[in-house]
């Protein structure tokens, strides 16, 4: 019996590690994807025309808030790596530190940026996930100054699925006009997309953070006491 709970549990640990392997793999996939064909093109190519040409009106800014993103982005896969993080204490702590400049300046340079006229369909969503990016940013370093190693992961869990939205939203938009012949015309798919690419996994992060962790424990607890 005993031996059958150890393979079980053996079976259970590979699982995970399969799962979040996989999973971080594609997210450092679609990043540098995203560093690739967007980042380094605005390089090349140029901003979109409608920021504008001027430096100080709105080159500046648009690269400042690209390279502040980008860095915070891939920055973010090494902070929540267990092993990395208990075996470089100090280097997390000072890539840490870069994260969170690096995200109030892509923030703040974003703010800059965002169009005065002619407001998009996308813009409320925008509006929202990047307020969201800037105080779940904060909060994780407020925390963590406090001690409080809980909160500070789970906020920083926040701040990067917030900070990722702007290559996933990318890449929405790339499937929907690969496969399903969307275009930018199409308002309502510009709008319904751009929620649920950050809404939907921000609503499955908090139930594997909050309820899922309540509901454990309260398990384990009847478990022991029966």
């Amino acid at each position: 019996m005993q031996q059958k709970m150890i393979n079980s549990t053996a079976r259970q640990i590979n699982s995970k590690s399969v799962v979040k392997f996989l999973f971080w793999s594609v997210i450092v996939g679609l990043t540098f994807y995203f560093i690739v064909s967007k980042a380094v093109s605005y390089l090349t190519n140029g901003i979109p025309e409608y920021f504008g040409a001027t430096l100080m009106n709105a080159e500046l800014w648009f690269y400042l808030h690209i390279a502040g993103g980008a860095t915070a982005i891939l920055i973010g896969p090494l902070q929540f790596w267990k092993t990395f993080r208990l075996k470089y204490v100090q280097l997390h702590r000072t890539l840490g530190k870069i994260y969170i400049i690096s995200s109030v300046i892509s923030v703040l340079c974003l703010v800059r940026i965002f169009p005065r006229e002619g407001l998009t369909p996308m813009l409320p969503s925008q509006i929202l996930v990047t307020t969201l990016w800037f105080l779940s940013t904060i909060a994780a370093w407020w925390t963590i100054k406090r001690k409080n190693v809980k909160a500070h992961r789970q906020f920083m869990a926040r701040s990067y699925l917030f900070a990722f939205y702007f290559v996933a939203v990318r890449m929405i938009d790339y499937v929907g006009k690969k496969f399903f012949g969307f275009t930018h015309e199409d308002k309502v798919w510009l709008a319904n997309s751009d929620w649920a690419v950050w809404v939907v996994p921000f609503i499955i992060l908090e139930i594997y953070q909050s309820w899922w962790l309540v509901a454990k424990v309260d398990y384990a607890t009847k478990s022991k006491s029966s």
